[in-house]
């Protein structure tokens, strides 16, 4: 069986006190938190009687919020230059002529202003994903079940293709195909997970049954339960 052993007091310094510490920062211990949110679930876990472990650096967590930042700085400048740009060749298409009378040029402007927010979008699930994947690769990499470990692979143009294509399907049938995206989606991340067992892992789950029926055993014996068929 599964168990989780986070303590209370551990739970209010992860989710009460390091949010209120990273408004007052600034966002800069957003990383931080995050690690620490990744660890208490984690290393706070068991399978049977034995706990996993975590091990990623929270240096890992800084370097993909900055190279995420610095992602989203490019995303903003070119969609500055797009505006810039679109302004401009609006203005001088349109010149002084009345707009019924320059229907193509019309159709040109209205795809001039569209681009922009094109790009935002993009640029937008392609944050996401890179952030997701590293992210993602980190933690699980860096989980362990005693020798037992986890190989987690995300690619990030390939979590980008699926986010890109669920957002436009979801959009163009106004929402229908929602659950149909959901499913697409869980079914990559688990394709790129797995558990890599470090010898027999059927010896590894009978240990942990037989470890779970002798305490249960014992318990019951303590306080005189009879369990028995």
């Amino acid at each position: 069986r599964f168990r989780f052993h986070g303590a209370t007091r551990s739970a209010y310094w992860v989710f009460l006190a390091l949010p209120l510490l990273t408004v007052l920062s600034l966002m800069a211990l957003g990383p931080f938190w995050h690690h620490r949110i990744k660890r208490y679930l984690h290393a706070n876990a068991a399978y049977g009687r034995t706990m996993f472990t975590f091990s990623a650096d929270v240096s890992e967590f800084y370097l993909t919020y900055v190279a995420a930042v610095a992602l989203s700085i490019g995303v903003f400048v070119g969609l500055i230059g797009l505006v810039v740009i679109g302004v401009l060749v609006a203005g001088v298409g349109a010149g002084d002529a009345p707009l019924a009378e320059t229907p193509d040029m019309t159709m040109g402007q209205m795809m001039i202003f569209l681009l922009p927010a094109f790009v935002y979008v993009t640029g937008v699930l392609g944050v996401q994903a890179f952030v997701t994947a590293r992210l993602q690769n980190a933690v699980w990499n860096r989980t362990r079940l005693k020798d037992q470990a986890f190989v987690c692979e995300i690619k990030t143009m390939r979590l980008f293709g699926i986010l890109f294509s669920n957002l436009f399907l979801t959009v163009l049938t106004l929402g229908l195909y929602r659950p149909f995206a959901q499913v697409q989606l869980a079914r990559y991340m688990t394709s790129v997970f797995c558990l890599a067992p470090s010898g027999s892992f059927d010896e590894f789950l009978a240990s942990e049954q037989q470890e779970l029926s002798a305490v249960g055993e014992e318990t019951a014996e303590l306080f005189d339960f009879d369990i028995a068929p």
